[in-house]
């Protein structure tokens, strides 16, 4: 099983963008068999910082998501996985990857 939890800070005034963005990450990982849970909450304290939090079953139903991603949100850069759309949003991001025995 794989958990990941990533925050993240978007650039000034972007934070609609960034919830329209995430939606469409969130529905494409609730269509994956492999997909247990994936939501995203913005703070209450800064309106900039979101929390990004999913779970799979296996990295390769984690891997696949991002292949959807790309799909629906265009190309990523050639170092990162996630799409320029997504990340031309953020200021500031910070991923963590944890792994149940």
């Amino acid at each position: 099983m794989v958990t990941v939890v990533y925050k993240v800070v978007t650039k000034k005034n972007k934070q609609e963008d960034f919830k329209k963005v995430a939606l469409i990450c969130q529905k494409c990982a609730h269509k994956s068999k492999e997909c247990l849970y994936y939501n995203f909450f913005q703070s209450l304290t800064n309106p900039q910082e979101f929390l990004v939090y999913y779970r799979f079953k296996t990295k390769k139903g984690q891997d696949k998501h991002i292949e959807k991603l790309i799909e629906a949100l265009g190309p990523s850069p050639s170092n990162r996985d996630l799409p320029f759309k997504f990340l031309n949003l953020l200021s500031n991001e910070e991923v963590v990857l944890f792994k149940t025995r």
